[in-house]
């Protein structure tokens, strides 16, 4: 740690160094000489095990790059239109899949299969050739066939054929293209089959990547440290091999004349000091506790100088940060960013603590500061505050900039009446209720923590039950044309009917849903509801909120997309709300899920806009149809006026962008008057339209098509709103 000293070993008096140098220094040798094998056992396990986790991802990288490929041309139009066409489009086809046969990047062979699984046509070498395939190939693709999902994704698997290992991958051959969905016989689609022969050019570029000696393929494993292969059925089909790096066997080589230098030397000095030794196992002591990417101290070193200090009784402050965002920002950057963010918050966490605490990398995105002494407590929390302020500002990472919180938690403790690990955990806990309350603040520990941290863990379980009886119900709040009063569209808003809370909005308990994995199958069992719901209201379009947990989710808009299409749900009439801080956290992400949504032929709306989480150029990032400006600017806009030109400028911008400006939680006919006069096209809120059932929907969807639209209602009148809702919602 930055002023760690370990314990000062007990120096030995003139009078008795004569008679304890000779057992000290033999103890010492020993000693050292066991620390040393042990340390070059560990190294070469630990690079012995983390040349086999690279080599596992580095197999699992070339079967996946085989399968996207091989989903990449057969879901590609003009592919389908070459395959389906009669006669075959063989010049196409030359130029796109037999050139890749001749590249042999992806594949060696690329063999076309008719819906009936008789070989249609190949291509080997870039040229146009039947290809025999054997027996264990055609057993591996026809359960490959069978193993395709619902989603068309390529089916992989690797297989021993004859006296060598491949690849093989497999996808039926569709349009993109719904409108050329008629290209595909009625009997079935055609296959794609890619093989890739592995060989010495990709054992190659595995070692040359992984910096790993004489990497290759075998049927068989010999002595060297190996990596199985099985087929998709568990069988195995050979192994990648290599030789043992035994890196701490060279550094150990390497250090031994400066070890046999340093040994003579403590030999000359050690009648006189034995300090020299002691500075060598200090160092040895720091390595073992300092974290290598941050260059701070790590956990253990946390838990020895609690330790250590455990006999002085004094007041510490222990707080625990977890980064919001990181793992976004590691899933849509890569890991390198995602390291080079490390480091950058641990700079920051070091400027921040300066002389105050001592900072500490625990692992992951988890840090700890520690404070010592008189107002140990309320240093910690000025230490943590900066640290929050500094994370306002974006981390430049790689040219790009990286927006990320921290949720602290906070304990104060005594030295040596609990321990280091009780006192970890008490700080853990309230790092978890901060992030439970919303991210980007700072929890002090106290017993009632226990309640809250027992009660988020009854809620989830609450949660994973009502998913499973579907006890979740929808209502719908109407949005209101400022002209002509009419609904132009509703948004569903979810309800739970807790046995014991009583009935619970989205906001009760859908921060718990996204830190447990449940948004996604909680948004699927709504869009059936709406769906059912809708049957009977035409054409109005349908508002759904989508949470960071769904967007986060692998494979979420695939998902979203296929629901829609068998619930006979026409994309266009959805609106689907994403929140403005989603694309200030990561806008590039926001960016992609915002431009995916649009090719799906939904509307976006931009939630919560003017909020204080982005500037106007959020619009320049995506084509929003609307602009929801947030409540508290409206509910402001009366009475501020720096609130009512801020509000202005949102409607002006929005409209500069070809969007319409919502103005939500409108709780005044005053409010709606004013929404009106400063240009709003639509209006949301309790004045006009509390959340009602679907019933009720349907009810007052009859009723004004038998009445029409209510009048726009002018600045003077003191009479009804837009619409009248009290006989529906109470």
């Amino acid at each position: 740690m930055s002023r760690y000293n370990p314990p000062e070993l007990m120096k030995p008096t003139r009078q008795r160094l004569v008679q304890l140098i000779l057992p000290v220094l033999l103890l010492f040798f020993v000693t050292i000489g066991l620390s040393l094998f042990q340390t070059v056992a560990q190294v070469n396990q630990v690079e012995a095990q983390r040349s086999r986790m690279a080599v596992n991802a580095a197999i699992d990288t070339m079967v996946s790059r085989l399968a996207d490929y091989t989903h990449d041309n057969a879901y590609w139009d003009e592919v389908a239109r070459a395959v389906y066409a009669t006669p075959t489009d063989m010049a196409f086809l030359k130029t796109t899949l037999g050139a890749a046969t001749q590249e042999r990047v992806y594949a060696d062979t690329i063999v076309v299969l008719s819906p009936g699984g008789a070989q249609q046509l190949a291509f080997r070498n870039g040229q146009r050739q039947d290809t025999e395939l054997t027996p264990s190939l055609t057993d591996a693709i026809s359960r490959l066939q069978r193993k395709i999902g619902r989603d068309n994704r390529a089916a992989t698997t690797v297989v021993r054929n004859e006296r060598a290992i491949a690849l093989v991958a497999i996808s039926p051959i569709r349009p993109m293209d719904t409108k050329l969905r008629r290209l595909v016989p009625a009997k079935g689609p055609s296959y794609l089959v890619l093989l890739k022969y592995v060989g010495r050019e990709d054992s190659f570029r595995i070692g040359r990547t992984l910096q790993l000696p004489n990497v290759r393929f075998q049927l068989q494993p010999g002595r060297d440290p190996f990596v199985a292969l099985h087929d998709d059925e568990g069988r195995p089909v050979g192994v990648v091999t290599w030789s043992p790096p035994s890196l701490g066997t060279i550094a150990l080589g390497r250090a031994m004349p400066v070890i046999a230098v340093a040994a003579l030397v403590y030999l000359i000095v050690a009648a006189f000091s034995l300090g020299s030794g002691y500075a060598s196992l200090r160092l040895l002591g720091w390595q073992v506790m300092a974290d290598s990417l941050s260059r701070l101290p790590n956990r253990r070193a946390l838990r020895w100088e609690m330790i250590r200090r455990a006999d002085s009784r004094e007041d510490a402050g222990l707080a625990i940060l977890d980064l919001d965002g990181f793992k976004m920002v590691n899933d849509s950057f890569g890991h390198e960013t995602g390291d080079q963010l490390i480091k950058a918050v641990a700079a920051l966490l070091k400027q921040a603590a300066g002389t105050d605490a001592t900072a500490i990398r625990l692992g992951g995105d988890e840090f700890a500061l520690l404070a010592t002494g008189e107002g140990a407590g309320t240093r910690i929390e000025q230490v943590a505050n900066r640290l929050l302020i500094m994370l306002d500002v974006p981390v430049m990472l790689l040219g790009r900039p990286v927006q990320v919180g921290a949720s602290v938690g906070i304990v104060k403790v005594r030295l040596g009446e609990i321990s280091p690990s009780e006192a970890m955990r008490r700080a853990d806990a309230a790092m978890y209720v901060a992030k439970r309350s919303g991210k980007k603040r700072v929890v002090f520990y106290s017993p009632e923590l226990e309640q809250e941290h027992v009660a988020a863990a009854r809620l989830t379980g609450a949660l994973r039950k009502a998913i499973e009886t579907r006890e979740f119900t929808v209502h719908y709040q109407p949005m209101i044309d400022c002209r002509s009063g009419n609904v132009v569209s509703v948004e569903a808003l979810l309800r739970w009917p807790h046995t014991e809370l009583g009935t619970l909005s989205a906001h009760d308990f859908i921060h718990a849903a996204d830190q447990a994995g449940l948004t996604v199958p909680i948004g699927a069992l709504v869009l059936d509801q709406i769906a059912k719901d809708a049957q009977d209201w035409g054409d109005m379009r349908l508002a759904v909120n989508l949470s960071r947990g769904q967007l986060r989710s692998p494979g979420f808009l695939r998902l979203l997309a296929d629901q829609l299409k068998a619930l006979q749900i026409a994309p266009e009439r959805m609106e689907f709300e994403m929140r403005e801080e989603l694309f200030v956290e990561n806008a590039d992400f926001a960016e992609e899920i915002a431009a995916e949504l649009r090719q799906m032929g939904s509307r976006l709306v931009l939630d919560n806009f003017g909020s204080g989480f982005a500037a106007f150029n959020t619009l320049e990032r995506a084509d929003f149809a609307k602009v929801k400006i947030d409540t508290g600017l409206v509910s402001r806009a009366a009475s501020d006026d720096r609130a009512l030109v801020l509000l202005q400028s949102c409607v002006a911008v929005a409209h500069s962008h070809g969007a319409r400006a919502v103005a939500q939680g409108v709780e005044t006919f005053a409010q709606a008057e004013l929404m009106r006069i400063v240009g709003c096209d639509e209006i949301q809120g309790w004045t006009y339209g509390r959340p009602i059932s679907a019933a009720d929907v349907t009810s007052l969807l009859s009723v004004r098509r038998r009445t029409g639209p209510a009048a726009t209602r002018s600045t003077s009148d003191a009479g009804p709103p837009l619409f009248q809702l009290e006989s529906l919602s109470g």
